[in-house]
């Protein structure tokens, strides 16, 4: 039987939890900071072109003797998304919250690369044009949410691993029945 509160008891308070919208700003936090960093970094004072749009373009960077190594030349802007795709479902209890917590953040990096080409070449409607009327932005679109996804799968599947090890879940098995009979 449920128990029905008078007017005058009050309801026992639950802590709040901010461990996931603190992930969820984490998360932001790198995107904006780290990639877009290093998107920053790779531009400096040239001009902008479509590439800014078309940002898988600037993944791997072929090695030119010109220009000194730097860490971003070897994939630091993919590992950024797939670092955030971990942190994101490694952080939670039940995974699917971090595979929601990777949906929520899939168009930002989309959605900063338009408004970023909007401010420094004041011309919506071309990176509108570049992101959604070409083959590349498509592409683009698709290389970042299977990097997220791809390092959320990583992070589901460590997690598992770990719980497995602390011996918190135990992996699916085919337990074999045999049926006895009474002779």
């Amino acid at each position: 039987m449920v128990k029905k509160l008078r007017n005058s008891e009050k309801q026992p308070k639950h802590p709040k939890d901010y461990s996931r919208l603190a992930t969820i700003i984490l998360g932001l936090y790198a995107l904006v900071f780290g990639f877009f960093g290093i998107l920053c970094a790779k531009y400096g004072d040239n001009s902008v072109d479509d590439r800014l749009i078309w940002h898988f373009m600037l993944y791997f960077k072929g090695y030119d003797p010109e220009t000194p190594l730097k860490v971003w030349d070897f994939g630091g802007m993919p590992l950024i998304l797939i670092l955030i795709g971990f942190f994101f479902v490694y952080r939670e209890e039940i995974s699917l919250y971090g595979f929601k917590h990777v949906l929520y953040i899939l168009p930002l990096p989309t959605l900063i690369s338009l408004i970023w080409y909007w401010i420094n070449l004041n011309n919506l409607s071309e990176g509108l044009r570049l992101q959604f009327g070409t083959l590349n932005g498509y592409l683009t679109i698709i290389i970042d949410s299977l990097l997220l996804f791809f390092g959320a799968f990583i992070g589901y599947k460590i997690k598992q691993y770990v719980l497995f090890k602390q011996g918190v879940i135990f992996p699916n098995r085919k337990y074999l029945t045999t049926s006895t009979t009474m002779i």
